[in-house]
């Protein structure tokens, strides 16, 4: 089975480090990869799985968000705003409270393995609906 590709995108080297950090100490360890702002117009083209944002400011923040929700893939947001992040759909906003790389890793676990569940299930129906056209 393929590990997950994250890319976590940030302009702050310390926002990468703190979630690098705790996710090493993961029995599953995703496939990272550090962006900063500059790249997320690329991002339509590259292979991942989920993308954690955060360490931007607030105008730079919507121009980010909106081209990964282009991307169609799960973003979790680490905001600083005191619940005024901005509400997108497809955008999962956490606050960057105490002990906040635990928080995120336990969500970015959790749409990681739905994502890969509804991936199965897919599979599954597709496989499925061969074998009842076979037998037809």
């Amino acid at each position: 089975m393929d590990r997950p590709i994250v890319v976590i995108i940030s302009d702050e080297q310390e926002f990468s480090l703190a979630i690098t950090a705790r996710w090493l100490s993961e029995r599953n360890l995703p496939a990272l990869s550090v962006k900063g702002s500059d790249s997320c117009s690329q991002l339509q083209k590259e292979n991942f799985d989920l993308a954690i944002v955060g360490g931007f400011q607030p105008e730079l923040l919507g121009p980010v968000l909106e081209s990964l929700r282009a991307t169609g893939k799960p973003v979790i947001h680490v905001s600083r705003l005191n619940g005024h992040s901005p509400k997108l759909p497809g955008v999962v906003s956490l606050p960057e409270i105490f002990a906040w790389p635990e928080l995120l890793i336990t969500v970015a676990t959790q749409i990681l393995e739905r994502d890969r569940a509804s991936a199965d299930l897919s599979r599954l129906l597709e496989a499925n609906a061969q074998l009842q056209r076979q037998v037809a």
